[in-house]
């Protein structure tokens, strides 16, 4: 479907709901729903984005580049999406050669991201997967990668002018067994405490804030990572962020409302959290999601979000944007989570490099929540499967319906203001 087209048809439904739910028919709606613009629950929101990593490059054939054409492609389907936050992880080992910090390498890839992110006001969190950053059988943590680490960070942002890089995520997912940490919270924590310092030592105190504790969870039992990090590391922790990957019924029932309020009631009056990856798991254990080419999980992702905004969180990064950004087993045997695979032509198929419904669903909830929107409190009765989500800025609203059932559904909107 044409870009250009989306947001009419978006309108038009709209226009049927609420057209089916008037006058006579009022008293007939699946479900009505009252907004309170009184009542903000959320305020200074950070945004919505994407994961946008440096691409892998080497699919098993050689090095090959993305084309400028290809570039301009990636540039104008962000440009519609208007992404407010974004997440770009690297490997602090791929800019260290013979033990000495090697800013250039790679650089001529990661700046298309930086540049884009920069010129266009997007918010980055920046950071390193944790390989080799620390041991966990040892209990050690590597202070000349940090300091590697913290130097690499301090020449983007000073002397490259990426100041776009307000957060850094170190080490992915630490609670995990395929974590570099183990799930060693005292191991990640001496990490993040000697790295705040390298970050201050370099300039960066006030300018690039730690996130953390960057924990992979499925239920509530994890909340004690941020209760610790919140306990234990302070100020250390400017932003908090957690990773989900729920399941269809998790979402589609609401029990993810109540999973995500066990994680915000732990951060610490005046901090944030975040969702720092999202995406639905339908398969347990599985690294791909299949389901990106299915409409459905538009707006599945689209009740995600709903939930999580109301649940006091403060932006929301999808994972991810193009399945040529890594791959598992084998350099031909990519990750399939994106909204396409930009090296579709090239070599996996024309067909993948076209946009996948989901991008739609996810685009316009990130371009119509931009950065300082405050969220409203809304509240929905009668069909439990339709969502519904309320933000503005500047005098100007959202306002998202999300019908999760099998069947058609009629809306009525009640407001004290709007």
């Amino acid at each position: 479907m044409p870009m250009k087209n989306f947001g009419n048809l978006l309108l038009a439904c709209m226009a049927a709901l609420l057209g089916a739910c008037a006058g006579e028919s009022a008293g007939k709606c699946d479900a009505v729903v009252r907004i309170d613009a009184d009542s903000v629950v959320n305020r200074g929101y950070i945004g919505n984005g994407v994961q946008w990593d440096p691409y892998a490059l080497d699919y098993g054939q050689g090095r090959i580049e993305i084309s400028d054409a290809d570039w301009a492609k990636l540039y104008a389907r962000l440009d519609f999406m208007r992404p407010a936050f974004i997440r770009v992880m690297t490997n602090t080992t791929s800019v260290v050669r013979d033990g000495r910090l090697d800013r250039m390498r790679g650089f001529e890839h990661l700046s298309h991201i930086l540049d884009y992110c920069q010129s266009h006001g997007v918010t980055v969190m920046f950071g390193d997967w944790g390989g080799s950053l620390m041991d966990a059988r040892a209990g050690t943590v590597n202070r000349t990668l940090l300091d590697h680490a913290a130097a690499y960070v301090a020449w983007l942002v000073g002397e490259k002018g990426y100041d776009c890089i307000r957060y850094y995520n170190l080490v992915n997912e630490p609670n995990g067994f395929w974590s570099a940490a183990d799930g060693d919270f005292d191991l990640w924590a001496k990490a993040v405490s000697y790295f705040r310092g390298r970050l201050d030592a370099e300039g960066l105190a006030g300018k690039v804030e730690l996130v953390g504790p960057d924990a992979a969870i499925w239920g509530p039992e994890e909340a004690w990572w941020v209760s610790r990090s919140r306990d234990e590391l302070g100020d250390r922790i400017g932003l908090y962020d957690i990773h989900t990957y729920p399941s269809k019924c998790t979402v589609n029932s609401g029990e993810y409302t109540r999973i995500l309020e066990a994680y915000r009631r732990e951060v610490p009056a005046g901090k944030k959290i975040v969702m720092g990856e999202i995406g639905f798991k339908f398969v347990e254990p599985a690294d791909s999601l299949l389901f990106v080419y299915d409409p459905m999980y538009g707006t599945d992702m689209a009740d995600a979000l709903f939930q999580t905004i109301h649940a006091g969180y403060s932006g929301c990064i999808a994972w991810m944007l193009d399945d040529a950004m890594h791959f598992k087993e084998a350099p031909d045997k990519l990750k399939i989570w994106g909204f396409w695979n930009i090296f579709g032509d090239e070599i996996f198929g024309a067909g993948e490099e076209r946009v996948r419904p989901w991008y739609y669903a996810w685009s316009l909830l990130t371009r119509y929540m931009p950065a300082g929107t405050a969220v409203y409190r809304t509240d929905t009765t009668g069909e439990p499967f339709v969502k519904a989500a309320v933000s503005g800025k500047d005098g100007k609203y959202m306002i998202a319906l999300v019908n999760v059932s099998d069947s058609p559904k009629t809306v009525k909107l009640k407001s004290n203001v709007l």
